[in-house]
């Protein structure tokens, strides 16, 4: 059996400039895929990846860049499956 880990983190970053600025920096990761949405006034960014070293990247360098982000969501998902 192998098993594959998933974990999805989101932050609300406090401009649209530091949302750029972020997602820049984050496209640059191997293994980490990283958008921007918005509503409103309101700036977001949101990253997957499948390892927790690149998850513990990713967040260091958000909360690096912008330190009055806020963490509003993280999950992380386990899935056990048949290898090969």
């Amino acid at each position: 059996m192998a098993t594959e880990s998933w974990y999805v983190e989101i932050f609300q970053v406090t401009s649209g400039e530091k949302q750029q600025e972020v997602l820049r920096i984050l496209q640059r990761i191997p293994r980490l895929t990283a958008l921007g949405t918005f509503q409103g006034d309101d700036y977001f960014i949101v990253f997957e990846c499948e390892d927790r070293a690149t998850k513990c990247t990713g967040e260091l360098l958000v909360e690096g860049i912008d330190p009055g982000c806020i963490q509003t969501f993280e999950t992380h998902r386990q899935e056990l499956g048949t290898s090969g």
